[in-house]
């Protein structure tokens, strides 16, 4: 299988080079981390990576293959719930669908399904949450 912090690292990175969701974060991608950041400077509206689980099916040879379900988290805190609504659609057009190879670690996003949309929630009393959920294969090269 494949190590979570890598998989996780390549959802980042393939979220934040997305040009329609990098500009509904205002402009810029360094809201887009993973799940577990902490950090003393952060932001709305916010884009967290947070990975299921990754289990491995052996049926498949001769490369390595496993099946992975994860979650995009999208903040705002706005007045509205709108943004973050807006913002989970964004990241399903951005993911759902698609495939990659991440050539530097030796595997591929086989095939990415958007597996449904969370509509926001209030979170906190100045917090939006809306959560976007995704199911791949993965396979090595």
């Amino acid at each position: 299988m494949i190590a979570n912090d890598i998989l996780q690292k390549a959802i980042v990175a393939r979220l934040k080079a997305d040009g329609p969701l990098v500009a509904a974060l205002n402009g810029s991608n360094k809201e887009v981390r993973e799940q577990q950041w902490q950090g003393r400077n952060f932001t709305y509206p916010a884009v967290r990576v947070a990975l299921g689980t990754q289990v491995p099916r052996i049926e498949m040879t001769p490369c390595e293959w496993a099946s992975l379900s994860f979650s995009i988290l999208c903040l705002s805190e706005e007045r509205s719930s709108q943004q973050t609504d807006n913002i989970a659609g964004l990241v399903n057009a951005a993911l759902h669908k698609q495939a990659w190879t991440v050539t530097a670690d030796g595997f591929r996003f086989h095939f990415i399904r958007s597996a449904g949309l969370n509509s926001a929630i209030r979170m906190s009393e100045r917090v939006w949450r809306a959560e976007a959920f995704f199911i791949t294969d993965l396979h090595t090269v």
